[in-house]
């Protein structure tokens, strides 16, 4: 960049050869020149600085507030996933308590109670299907039998087998004739619960949340 003392000296140069009377004048009116020149650019860079510090802090609020926005979205998408494995990890520990109970003696008498709901069903004429567990039938297909007769109901058109989809336990009682379905399965149970169930996680967490806060 050339400076102002290069420029005086090369227009001193050429009033010397050309014009020196007129030297002072024309230094001066340079200098004026510069100094106005200085004082406008002075402005500009004031006035641009303003801009551009304005358009920077504005920039700043607007990252913030996106960033901030992100930042909320994070913390959402967050508790979503940690609700969802809370949730998962509480039915995963009541599918083991389940698995657990399914192996005490009590749970032959839930057996039992569940057989008392569906023996108003029971026909001497048309048979009777009660599905079960692969380990409820190897386990408990002998007493499920005598307390059938236990009740004074015919075990001839009663048909006890296994069902692929029940892994839990509990019994699901059909007559087929009269197009009768009983559903007492365990899954079938924590289904019919499961929003109720996933209610109390959620309303749990949020208390625990705020009494984090």
């Amino acid at each position: 960049m050339v400076t102002i003392e290069q420029k005086l000296a090369l227009f001193s140069k050429l009033v010397k050869q050309e014009i020196k009377e007129d030297m002072q004048l024309k230094k001066e009116e340079i200098e004026q020149e510069y100094k106005q020149l200085g004082r406008e650019r002075e402005e500009a860079a004031k006035k641009n600085g303003e801009i551009y510090v304005t358009n920077y802090m504005k920039a700043l609020r607007d990252k913030h507030t996106e960033s901030e926005s992100q930042t909320k979205l994070w913390a959402k998408k967050q508790i979503l996933q940690a609700e969802e494995e809370c949730i998962e990890d509480v039915f995963k520990g009541l599918n083991k308590q389940i698995r657990n109970f399914v192996r005490t003696k009590k749970y032959l008498e839930y057996l039992y109670k569940q057989l008392d709901i569906v023996f108003p069903y029971f026909s001497d004429i048309n048979p009777v299907v009660i599905s079960l567990t692969e380990h409820d039938k190897e386990n408990y297909h002998k007493d499920i039998i005598r307390y059938i007769e236990k009740n004074n109901i015919c075990t001839e058109n009663v048909v006890i087998q296994t069902l692929p989809q029940l892994q839990l336990g509990g019994i699901m009682m059909q007559v087929p004739a009269e197009y009768i379905q009983v559903d007492l399965s365990i899954e079938g149970i924590l289904e019919e619960k499961r929003d109720e169930i996933i209610e109390k996680v959620l309303v749990a967490i949020e208390k625990e949340r705020k009494h984090h806060e």
